[in-house]
């Protein structure tokens, strides 16, 4: 019997990601080849965004792509789509299989058992609504055994990086968002299950490990919260290094920032989103702080570690926002040591309390703010760039070697480019004296021996 192939196309955010390795690691231990060619494929996996309506669209468009593409295939689409939008799924042809968020990673127990050897037989007979199991569990109930069924460790081909979940779910409910819905309730993975995976990943050659999560400093396991687990992992004895993805701002700030002082295994790097630069647009969000607030944390976050990367995200063009809104934001972002900034143009998510608000910004004029935004996100990136000049930072090497514009990230975030360099060094660590800024986050830098 001729080893069945598979194709995971992972749409949307780090968790996903996250959540594609592990399924990937399960399909691989069952048997599967892991391949990248759509229209050879025995069974092609879409692991679906939601999180705006344009992200919905994509997902279903990847799934009659892959119909069409590749008909014999068992195509079986899962996560946030079909966990809030599970009657579309349950009526569209070009799926198979449709499993939400806690039921993907029992993939396996659904596929049927003649795959890898008659799965090419497709039809649409009521026989085989045996072989596709749509909807064996109501979408977003747990297993009957109370586990979550994820694999112990994630697969991540060719990759230096490597994504770590450890936590689940969020109940903030800002105003745009559709994930509390799509991810359900807060849970954390427990502390001994992190390192565990943790020590796996890294046995496998990974030096970076990201901690991920849907708000990751909600994560409590027992006494033990996202500062306690940073200094955990960071005992473990091997040479790595530990990034923090996302984290929501709030009174774990402070900690994290002590333990990123504390810890050299911890990257100079903090993601605290602040959405927006407005306390009336962000009141309308529902976000749970004031700018004010925000700025104390940020300013205190550069202060408490030299050559931190503070990065953010901003919405722009949310409902009511005017111009005295957005001259306010430009204010809030220019005064905030931001050194990476990911601009979005707000998209109305069907089933969000934003999608029903007045005041909407006409297209053209948030495309001509967005712009402004993305100008003075360029101006801030390459202000925290030439801060780095003549700095010596901790980079981890990615690029194939030897070769020429040798390349990798340093602890703060910054793509280094390094030249030629010899043989041996991709996936090692490096500590570079930067001389140069160039492109965009780009800097170059020479290796010091």
């Amino acid at each position: 019997m001729p080893q069945p192939t598979a194709v995971i196309i992972t749409l949307g955010c780090r968790l996903n990601q996250a959540d594609s390795a592990q399924i990937a690691e399960q399909l691989r231990e069952h048997g599967f080849r892991l391949g990248e060619a759509r229209d050879q494929a025995d069974l092609i996996v879409i692991n679906s965004c939601t999180v705006t309506g344009e992200a919905g669209r994509k997902t279903r468009q990847a799934a009659r792509s892959a119909r069409r593409r590749c008909p014999a295939a068992l195509i079986a689409v899962v996560g946030c789509d079909p966990q809030v939008a599970r009657q579309f799924w349950d009526r569209e042809p070009a799926a198979d299989l449709v499993l939400g968020n806690r039921e993907k990673h029992r993939l396996i127990e659904h596929l049927p058992s003649a795959l890898g050897g008659s799965i090419g037989e497709r039809d649409t007979s009521e026989s085989d609504a045996a072989l596709w199991p749509r909807g064996r569990r109501a979408a977003g109930s747990p297993p009957a055994d109370g586990r979550s069924g994820e694999a112990a460790v994630g697969h991540y081909p060719h990759r230096t990086r490597a994504n770590l979940k450890v936590q689940e779910g969020c109940d903030f409910f800002c105003s745009y968002c559709i994930v509390p819905h799509a991810r359900g309730e807060p849970r954390s993975h427990p502390l001994e299950a992190v390192l565990e995976e943790a020590h796996g990943l890294l046995g496998r050659g990974h030096r970076e490990l990201v901690l991920t999560g849907v708000n990751l400093g909600l994560y409590r396991d027992r006494d033990c919260d996202l500062a306690d687990l940073l200094t955990e992992l960071s005992k473990i004895d091997r040479d790595f290094r530990l990034r923090l993805s996302s984290v929501e701002p709030g009174p774990i700030i402070p900690r994290l920032l002590e333990a990123i002082k504390r810890q050299p295994k911890i990257c100079r790097f903090l993601h605290m989103p602040l959405q927006y630069g407005a306390n009336r647009i962000l009141r309308a969000m529902n976000r749970r702080y004031t700018v004010e607030e925000y700025g104390e944390l940020a300013r205190q976050a550069v202060a408490t570690i030299p050559g931190l990367c503070l990065g953010t995200d901003i919405i722009v063009g949310f409902p009511g926002e005017d111009e005295a809104a957005f001259e306010q934001c430009l204010a809030t972002v220019d005064e905030l040591a931001f050194g990476n900034l990911h601009i979005f143009r707000y998209s109305p998510r069907p089933g969000t309390p934003a999608a029903g608000l007045s005041g909407a910004v006409a297209g053209g004029l948030a495309e001509e703010r967005y712009r402004c935004l993305r100008r003075l996100a360029s101006r801030k990136e390459g202000e925290f760039a030439r801060g780095q000049i003549g700095e010596e930072l901790h980079v981890l090497i990615e690029a194939p070697t030897p070769r020429k514009s040798g390349n990798g990230w340093s602890d703060n975030y910054l793509r280094v480019c390094l030249g030629t360099l010899p043989k041996g060094l991709q996936g090692q660590f490096a500590r570079a004296r930067i001389r140069a800024v160039g492109r965009g986050r780009q800097v170059e830098g020479t290796i010091e021996t």
